[in-house]
């Protein structure tokens, strides 16, 4: 059985399919977002995989809830 996001332990480590699903991001944006500091640091956990701290990748998804969204109307 697969852990949801839910059960998963705030000091776990987590991997890109999790990341994935907390965030709806593709791994580019997620990319260019760490890159500018705007996103959590990845950790290398051993010669070929990463991950990140469950914590900080909640953190940062809690902080985007927060933003309003921009006005899009249109004024004729």
């Amino acid at each position: 059985m697969l852990n949801t996001v839910e059960t998963i332990p705030v000091n776990s480590l987590i991997r890109w399919p999790v990341v994935r699903q907390m965030t709806g991001l593709s791994r580019s944006t997620i990319d260019r977002l760490e890159h500018r500091g705007e996103f959590p640091r990845r950790l290398l956990i051993s010669s070929h995989a990463v991950a990140w701290r469950h914590g900080d990748v909640l953190a940062w998804a809690e902080s985007r809830q927060t933003r309003p969204v921009p006005d899009c109307s249109f004024q004729n």
